[in-house]
């Protein structure tokens, strides 16, 4: 899958929300017969307008078990022969990016890190500074953007209020991402590939959005009675051949979906003020995934074949761990409230949205 350069994702996130493919996997999305699509909750008013819900009451909340993932770890360990997939791992372990090395059981190392059997995000291996490898683990596809490798984890929380001051972290970590790919986009740029300028005035532009993006979902985490914390710098990188495979993940698979559910949320959460929110994000992280989708272009081009199917490689798998992780989350009345979709809603997402992008 190769979206074409420049394609903008924002109509297409619309048309997956308002597709005949999400509606039928789904259940709840209508058309208007003789007036178009109109995609609305199964619980909306006649008149199309969600209606507002009392965060703090759980009178709505499903029946069953609620199923939280844990929260999103990355991080980095020895590249080491006990992380190698074997009899004993799941049928379908991981890839290996390492030419002769073996395939990386990234549940093994997700497990050994959080303690939970099914968290397992990504991972892959990366050059350390004294000419060995290491392996970056990507554990819990959770949060909303980029995730910058060695970010310190925030708990996903309950309450409304306590979900906006996470979305309010990770959108501040988003920043740091963002600042390390124009830092080294425009170090190509100063060592004579011009080319690269575009993308790096993209970078920039993007960590400025996601600055704002912080700061309104924690106003208004402070709104619904909560408190956000702000992410501390890990380890700027600086190499090109991590960024873009972190690109290939955190770009193309995390934010891609992450500016989709922005969407769904502008559309489906209960509240008014939620709805004006989001939808004053969506449009941002759609042009943001965007440029992920170009910088993963550019890296295929830059870096060669074998590198490309690589991260292709790389991409799909995030796509299958996402489609994992949707399968096995249930919708809590928090979800509701804030427009998340869960279990099939999400699996529906999930899987119409890599169908358009390998359109």
């Amino acid at each position: 899958m190769r979206m074409h350069a420049s394609r903008s994702l924002a109509p297409l996130f619309l048309s997956i929300l308002a597709s005949p493919f999400f509606a039928l996997a789904c259940g709840d999305v209508v058309t208007v017969e003789g007036g178009g699509d109109a995609s609305t909750p199964a619980d909306a008013r006649a008149d199309g307008i969600a209606p507002d819900a009392t965060p703090e009451s759980d009178a709505d909340v499903p029946d069953g078990p609620i199923i939280t993932s844990p929260p999103c770890v990355s991080g980095t360990v020895a590249d080491e022969a006990k992380w190698c997939c074997d009899a004993n791992s799941d049928p379908n372990c991981g890839v290996s990016n390492g030419g002769d090395a073996c395939a990386i059981d990234c549940q093994r190392i997700c497990t050994a890190v959080t303690g939970a059997s099914n968290d397992a995000f990504s991972c892959f291996r990366g050059a350390n500074g004294d000419g060995g490898t290491t392996i970056q683990y990507l554990c819990g596809a959770c949060g909303v953007g980029r995730i910058p490798e060695g970010l310190t984890a925030c708990p996903e929380g309950e309450t409304v209020g306590e979900r906006l001051a996470f979305q309010a972290y990770y959108e501040a970590a988003s920043v740091f991402a963002f600042e390390d790919l124009a830092a080294t986009l425009g170090a190509a740029v100063r060592g004579g590939a011009e080319e690269c300028a575009g993308l790096a005035a993209r970078a920039e532009k993007a960590a400025g959005e996601e600055t704002v993006h912080a700061a309104s979902m924690a106003a208004l985490a402070a709104q619904y009675g909560a408190v956000a914390t702000l992410p501390k710098r890990p380890a700027s990188r600086r190499e090109m051949i991590e960024l873009a495979r972190e690109n290939a993940i955190e770009g193309c698979v995390r934010e891609t979906f992450g500016a989709l559910v922005a969407a769904h949320q502008a559309r489906f959460a209960t509240r008014a003020d939620l709805r004006l929110a989001f939808a004053a994000l969506a449009d941002d992280e759609a042009s943001h995934a965007s440029l992920s989708w170009d910088l993963h272009a550019y890296f295929c081009t830059v870096l060669g074949p074998s590198v490309a199917a690589e991260l292709d490689a790389a991409r799909e798998a995030a796509f299958d761990a996402f489609a994992a992780d949707a399968a096995n989350r249930l919708e809590s009345f928090t979800d509701r409230v804030l427009g998340i979709p869960r279990g099939r809603r999400a699996v529906a997402l999930v899987a119409a949205l890599r169908q358009s992008l390998a359109a």
